[in-house]
């Protein structure tokens, strides 16, 4: 009886101690914590509300007979990230998204009664004009960084924010939240990828930062 109490005694004594070492990494790391600055490029699936706008390209090439065709959207992010703590980030992300698509153009027959060119609307005769850029959507993220394990140089984190879309009209204030995001850093240069859902990137994003 008195080996086990001896031997919870000794475990006891182990965990209180192994307690008392993390508590003192951590006062340690929070003693030499500084806050810095970030800055970070990354690329991602374009946001949903790019993915949604396709028919006002439609609308706006339909009267001269054309249409876009072989869409691909792109998206491309700017965040300059402040590391407030240990463990939390706030972040402000600028997101340009916008289509490469073809441009093609359908063949006339006649007018209409009021004298306006008609269309034969077939693909297989109709010219292609080459490759566009257009459906520019700009967007600005406020968002909130968690850092799951700030001690370790691969880190996760998880992020939740709010985003406004110019030129969508209403509602242009869309939420933004990350599940999971994965980075590796080094002294200053680090790698990121992540799994979002934001006015920034649908689904997948990521990139590289640097640290000042």
């Amino acid at each position: 009886m008195k080996r086990v109490a001896l031997s919870i005694l000794f475990l006891f004594g182990l965990a209180i101690s192994a307690f008392g070492q993390e508590s003192l990494a951590e006062e340690l790391e929070l003693s030499s914590f500084k806050r810095s600055f970030l800055l970070e490029l990354g690329s991602g699936f374009a946001p949903i509300h790019t993915l949604a706008d396709t028919r006002s390209l439609d609308e706006k090439y339909a009267p001269l007979g054309q249409a876009i065709d072989d869409n691909y959207p792109l998206s491309f992010t700017l965040s300059g990230v402040w590391r407030l703590d240990r463990r939390w980030e706030a972040k402000l992300t600028i997101d340009a998204a916008w289509f490469n698509c073809e441009l093609i153009q359908f063949p006339e027959f006649g007018t209409d009664p009021s004298g306006k060119p008609r269309y034969r609307i077939n693909y297989n005769q109709a010219e292609h004009l080459g490759r566009i850029n257009d459906g520019f959507r700009w967007s600005a993220t406020a968002i909130l960084r968690h850092i799951w394990n700030p001690q370790n140089a691969f880190q996760t984190y998880s992020e939740f924010g709010l985003g406004y879309v110019f030129g969508l009209g209403l509602p242009a204030l869309i939420p933004g939240l990350t599940f999971i995001g994965l980075r590796y850093c080094w002294d200053h240069f680090y790698l990121y990828a992540e799994n979002t859902y934001s006015p920034a990137a649908t689904l997948i994003h990521g990139g590289l930062g640097w640290k000042f």
